[in-house]
């Protein structure tokens, strides 16, 4: 969208809800895209606890979110159905060209609070292999990799002393904000008696695997539920 003077611009935006509600270690993130998409996300923890997704539009006094679609995550990460809701235009006010602030409900979701959004940085991957494997001090060697690739597609794969154990893909990838989102993943495994991997399946339809993702150099910090883990860029992408 183009700049409009005292109107909201695209961009990737972060909030919280103040120290009043230091207790309940809930985040925001907004990004508003600047073909007109969005994304939305309520973070605790470092996950993902909340998602909203549709179109978005600004005037100098509210902030439009229409055809929203949300969803609240069936697992750590899992966002197994989205769920369409109805065309929010909640009131802003002190917009600048880095923020804004938008009244908004509280985590009780009984009072309403203004929340300042604040610009914030948004790296992107560079595409590759990014790859983690216990030290070489340890007897069994586990090693994991994500693959990033140019047309789109993201891989992750777990190998056991240089044997492939499992693999999950999702037919396209994007950053969004500090997360890695994942569209209709799916599965297999290895069969050692085949040699070979089963059948692909568990495809998640319609939802969407979410990771918690900071980018450092080539470097991806990714939240595997419990703490990050770093993954280093060891090859370029497949094409």
């Amino acid at each position: 969208m183009d700049p409009v003077a005292g109107r909201v611009q695209s961009g990737f935006y972060r909030a919280d809800y103040g120290p009043d509600y230091a207790a309940d270690s809930i985040d925001l993130e907004m990004i508003l895209n600047p073909d007109g998409t969005y994304r939305w996300f309520a973070v605790q923890y470092n996950d993902a606890v909340y998602q909203e997704r549709g179109r978005w539009f600004s005037s100098r006094t509210y902030l439009a979110l229409s055809q929203r679609t949300y969803g609240y995550p069936v697992a750590l990460g899992v966002f197994d159905a989205f769920i369409s809701g109805a065309d929010d235009t909640s009131s802003i006010r002190a917009v600048t060209d880095t923020s804004f602030e938008r009244l908004e409900l509280d985590p009780s979701g009984e009072n309403s609070v203004w929340l300042r959004y604040t610009l914030a940085a948004d790296a992107q991957p560079v595409p590759g292999i990014y790859a983690w494997e216990t030290p070489d001090s340890v007897a069994d060697i586990n090693r994991v990799e994500h693959h990033l690739e140019t047309s789109g597609r993201w891989g992750w794969n777990f190998f056991f002393n240089g044997k492939p154990l499992q693999e999950i893909e999702a037919p396209h990838w994007i950053k969004a904000g500090t997360f890695l989102v994942l569209a209709e993943p799916r599965r297999r495994y290895y069969n050692d008696a085949q040699e070979a991997f089963d059948a692909w399946y568990d495809t998640l339809k319609g939802g969407e695997l979410n990771y918690r993702c900071l980018v450092r150099n080539d470097t991806l910090r990714i939240w595997d539920d419990y703490f990050f883990t770093d993954y280093k860029r060891e090859a370029l992408a497949h094409p």
